[in-house]
């Protein structure tokens, strides 16, 4: 089954998804919120070039080179948020705790430092391939 625009388009429900669950996390944690908010509007820069530059059915047609791009982009993406849901699930209680607990205290810690530096990388990745569909959709015919 070969790659298709709308498989990368799929993954901006699961990445609102998390983004609201982020939301509604405890205040100490509203600037990890933030930055996945800040993704968040990345991708769907990049949703939207996709989606608002094609032809007739208002779908970009991607040449081969940015379709493996998008694919490899897309994959990337997708584990990353896959992997904030399921720190999300493992640390449910946060939602539900009024008090400090030990839970709290070991995401803070120790699992937010790895996806506070992945966050930048994959912004910067985006943004990369939204200045190329840029190029890619001015260039003369």
């Amino acid at each position: 089954m070969s790659f298709l625009i709308s498989s990368f388009l799929d993954i901006g429900n699961l990445l609102l998804k998390v983004c609201n669950s982020y939301a509604s996390a405890p205040e100490q944690f509203r600037t990890f919120s933030q930055e996945i908010s800040s993704l968040n509007v990345v991708y769907q820069g990049v949703a939207d070039q996709l989606q608002n530059q094609g032809g007739e059915n208002n779908t970009l047609t991607l040449g081969e080179k940015n379709m493996a791009d998008l694919k490899i982009l897309h994959d990337g993406l997708q584990a990353f948020i896959k992997e904030l849901e399921a720190l999300l699930k493992r640390y449910q209680s946060l939602k539900e705790a009024k008090t400090f607990s030990f839970d709290r205290l070991q995401w803070g810690l120790e699992d937010l430092e790895g996806f506070r530096k992945r966050i930048p990388m994959h912004v910067c990745l985006l943004t990369a391939f939204n200045t190329s569909l840029m190029w890619y959709v001015h260039l003369p015919l």
